[in-house]
């Protein structure tokens, strides 16, 4: 597939809180660190140029955030003022930041939705009491994330994740086209992937749209990886079996991903 579309913007990578269910509390090996605005310039430009043709009608927000919290990063107003021009904008934040200064703030810079993840019950009924006081006119949407359901593709122990029930789409990247922009610039497959390998480009390259978004080892815990799987095994034969088909293909992958960090990268953060 190749790249049609920016789907997430990592605008920070830090986080000021440590959930034992997501990623960024076992470390990011890819770093911390905020967007700059030269680089968000970067994004907007390429955003001007793939959204428009490529990005698919039932994907109506470009969102600010990765594996982070994007409140933190000081520029985002000036964030979503920029983008918000082109396409519509969204946010997940854990809330804990918010206030009413904030709130306002967002109301007026052109954001157009904005998740709340209730990581902190306390922190998400400060900022709906906070929300109901604020005299104005809500220009965004709004909506509560307070179920938790997802392993991060086994990078998270299933013992860690509260509720067990998972939720199954399709992939916005290996699917859509979406590509993820990290916090410094670069693109990968994947924005669920905690080390953010491969790195298919830079928004400072001349072209990305000859990026090809294949699927990686983390397809294969996935919760949408299911339907990229199946995709992937009728490109085979079909004279092969089922079993030769699976070890065609995760040879591939492996083949392709063999210098990743962690030798045990499929079992990572996994129960055994």
């Amino acid at each position: 597939m190749k790249a049609k579309w920016i789907h997430k913007i990592e605008t920070s990578s830090h986080c000021n809180l440590k959930c034992p269910y997501c990623p960024h509390s076992k470390g990011l090996v890819y770093g911390n660190g905020h967007m700059s605005k030269e680089t968000f310039d970067r994004v907007v430009y390429w955003t001007k140029i793939l959204n428009p043709i490529g990005q698919p009608n039932d994907e109506e927000f470009v969102w600010l955030h990765g594996i982070g919290e994007p409140l933190l990063n000081p520029d985002l107003f000036y964030f979503i003022r920029h983008l918000s021009k082109y396409v519509k904008v969204g946010l997940s934040t854990n809330g804990v930041l918010l206030t009413p200064k904030i709130i306002e703030g967002l109301n007026y810079t052109g954001l157009s939705h904005l998740t709340i993840s209730q990581h902190d019950q306390q922190a998400t009924a400060k900022a709906l009491k906070i929300l109901k006081e604020v005299d104005m006119t809500q220009r965004f949407t709004l909506d509560i994330q307070s179920t938790f359901n997802d392993d991060w593709a086994g990078q998270i122990s299933k013992i860690n994740v509260p509720n067990k029930n998972k939720t199954f789409f399709q992939c916005a990247h290996i699917e859509k086209g979406g590509v993820h922009v990290l916090w410094n610039g670069n693109i990968v497959n994947c924005c669920v992937d905690a080390q953010s390998y491969p790195i298919l480009g830079s928004v400072y390259d001349e072209e990305i749209r000859d990026i090809d978004i294949k699927i990686i080892p983390l397809c294969k815990t996935c919760r949408s990886g299911k339907s990229v799987i199946q995709k992937e095994l009728r490109a085979y034969s079909n004279s092969l079996t089922q079993e030769e088909k699976t070890e065609l293909l995760w040879e591939r992958v492996e083949r392709d991903t063999n210098y990743r960090h962690m030798p045990d990268y499929f079992t990572y953060g996994m129960e055994q």
